[in-house]
């Protein structure tokens, strides 16, 4: 898998996380900022530790990395954010 495969899979995985993470969060406000500080986490910090792979060595650059790697995320992030919701008020 190419290198920007795999960050967009890192992307929309820690959206994933988040969208659980946020089901438990009692305010959607709250949810949001969770959301954006792991969008931030999986921006600064991950990357260059799983994929040792620098910002300034990025393919197309950082901005190209950051608008392409927030459309998964916040996709993924938003659909289990709803599905898990939506599941947990019918089983309550």
């Amino acid at each position: 898998m190419e290198l920007v495969g795999k960050l967009t899979g890192l992307f929309a995985l820690t959206g994933a996380v988040a969208g659980i993470i946020s089901v438990f969060v009692p305010s959607p406000y709250f949810a949001l900022l969770i959301a954006l500080i792991l969008f931030y986490i999986s921006y600064k910090i991950i990357p260059p530790r799983a994929l040792k792979i620098e910002h300034k060595n990025w393919p197309g650059g950082t901005r190209k990395i950051l608008t392409g790697g927030f459309f998964p995320f916040f996709l993924l992030w938003l659909i289990v954010w709803v599905l898990l919701y939506t599941v947990l008020l019918i089983l309550i």
